[in-house]
């Protein structure tokens, strides 16, 4: 029996006709005059991530959101799957029951909304309706999106490894006291790699990680949700963001509540796997120059480490310290300050090992609030 998930939505993509070539000056590129962005799941700003779109249901006057979504040209939209399930019945949701809200930031505030009905609905023929397998289904918009400083396209690229690399999750997901915010909020997280994410909770990750899916996060606090299903895992590649995963799920608290744990990684659509499906739906055609010439965001790996570390952490400078002798009895980890502003230092979870990281190129690392954050909010100069 498969284990208790919580779902946690997937993303929108709006993507271009046939004709139409995209090039990095076409998607992935934020037009509003501040596009400010905080690290650690905190709110953003309007503007910051315009390729990111809100799902609702509709049921007569009715709308309730469901999920996020990320715009990809002007037409289509991509979400997870189980977003369009209903969940009394268990059955698709016609296209009629669904609308996207584009350039939205505050789910109470739609002064810079664009509302578009669904035309057609697509996702792969062996999807599972636990939402674990193939979660991906594209939306074709009966109108086309009218782009501004609010409302711009997200990129589409091929990355031959995400593992170890840095990118953004935004979402309207639950908060540290388990509350829907209605504003929208980011974090920065590291892709993991299927082994390390399945030794942090077998039942769950045992029986769903494949090569179509992504895990990413940490497991002390800062994870996806309910309410960031739909929201994109984004990977800055130049001056473009393009879409490498869709929130699809994580695990639930152990108190049968059925909310998120906020101690566990977050599942990820890979959206890579699924490239050519969602060109020969959309038919969207990548120039060259739209490929990813460079890797993300990457964490530095430092040689040595007199001890076996484990996996995720053994290439990372690793050693026994006696500051983290008092998180072997802790279920999450433990960041302390380095002196470098642009590095810190993990203790594991369970264990007296110790790691030192290097923060995303840019970032340093706030004392305060114990994450990488703008070298401007972090207040570390040295």
């Amino acid at each position: 029996m498969l284990p208790n998930i919580s779902a946690v939505i997937l993303i929108i993509l709006l993507s271009s006709r046939t004709t139409v070539q995209q090039t990095p000056t076409q998607c992935g590129e934020k037009k509003a005059t501040r596009n400010y962005m905080i690290i650690g799941g905190t709110d953003t700003k309007p503007g910051a991530w315009p390729w990111h779109t809100a799902l609702f249901t509709k049921k007569g006057q009715t709308m309730k959101y469901v999920c996020g979504g990320t715009l990809i040209g002007t037409e289509f939209v991509l979400t997870a799957a189980h977003c369009i399930i209903n969940v009394e019945t268990g059955s698709e949701l016609p296209p009629e029951r669904i609308a996207v809200r584009l350039g939205i930031y505050d789910l109470n505030d739609l002064s810079t909304q664009q509302e578009c009905d669904i035309r057609t609905i697509y996702k792969p023929g062996d999807f599972t309706s636990d939402g674990t397998k193939n979660d991906i289904a594209i939306l074709k918009l009966r109108q086309s999106a009218n782009l501004n400083s609010y409302v711009q396209p997200a990129c589409l690229g091929t990355f031959s490894s995400l593992t170890g690399t840095y990118g953004t999750v935004v979402g309207w997901g639950m908060t540290e006291g388990y509350k829907l915010t209605s504003k929208l909020k980011s974090a920065v997280m590291p892709v993991v790699s299927s082994s390390t994410c399945i030794n942090s909770n077998p039942d769950v990750f045992g029986q769903t990680l494949d090569r179509t899916m992504l895990c990413a996060g940490y497991t002390n606090g800062t994870s996806v949700c309910n309410g960031d299903s739909g929201g994109g895992l984004f990977f800055k590649v130049g001056n473009a963001w393009y879409l490498g995963g869709i929130v699809s799920f994580a695990a639930q608290r152990d108190d049968g509540s059925n909310l998120c744990s906020s101690e566990s990684y977050g599942a990820f659509t890979n959206v890579g796997a699924y490239l050519s499906w969602i060109l020969e739906k959309t038919g969207l055609r990548l120039s060259s120059t739209q490929q990813p010439t460079q890797a993300p965001s990457t964490v530095s790996h430092s040689s040595g480490g007199n001890v076996d570390c484990g996996p995720g952490c053994r290439d990372f400078n690793c050693h026994v310290d006696r500051r983290c002798v008092s998180n072997v009895a802790h279920r999450t980890a433990v960041h302390y300050p380095h002196r470098d502003c642009t590095k810190y230092y993990t203790c594991k979870e369970r264990s007296n090992v110790i790691c030192e990281f290097d923060c995303p190129a840019g970032l340093h690392f706030n004392r305060n609030r114990n994450v990488c954050d703008w070298s401007w909010s972090a207040g570390c100069t040295s």
